[in-house]
């Protein structure tokens, strides 16, 4: 199973933000700067972010962007099913395909993703940054965070 980019980012995002002090707030330009991600795309992906409850946006002069949760409770595969919103991997009604309702290919594919996700749910944001003094280091030698950004979101 492949994931789009949209969640790839959104993951990335999350990595960057765990490996951030406790409390303490990054926002967009700044996480676009380090991963290379335009701003306006990734504004999208961090609204989305905040929309599910991953992340809390604290507005005006010092504001920024922080997880909502503690890395340790977020699972990645809810993570990437909550991004995705996947519901089925092969639509039998475009073609239309002659083996509709005749075929387990549907039901074989959506108990292999049900599989993927909860394979993925033993991972915790924190597990994917358990290296985080590693993760901290590139993070601190990556573009640092420019004093005229304030806006959480842009």
């Amino acid at each position: 199973m492949n994931i789009r980019k949209n969640t790839d980012y959104a993951i990335r995002t999350m990595m960057f933000l765990a490996c951030l002090k406790p409390m303490e707030l990054s926002n967009v330009a700044h996480i676009s700067d380090v991963f290379s991600i335009s701003q306006n795309h990734l504004r999208k992906i961090v609204n989305r972010l905040a929309q599910l409850g991953y992340l809390h946006s604290v507005r005006g002069k010092g504001g920024g962007i922080r997880l909502a949760k503690p890395a340790e409770q977020i699972k990645l595969g809810d993570l990437i099913s909550d991004f995705e919103q996947v519901t089925e991997l092969v639509d039998c009604q475009d073609g239309p395909c002659i083996f509709i309702g005749k075929c387990r290919l549907s039901a074989a594919l959506k108990k292999s993703s049900i599989v993927f996700l909860s394979a993925l749910n033993e991972y915790t944001l924190a597990q994917l940054i358990s290296n985080d003094a590693q993760l901290k280091h590139i993070i601190s030698t990556t573009i640092p965070m420019r004093e005229s950004e304030e806006s959480p979101i842009s």
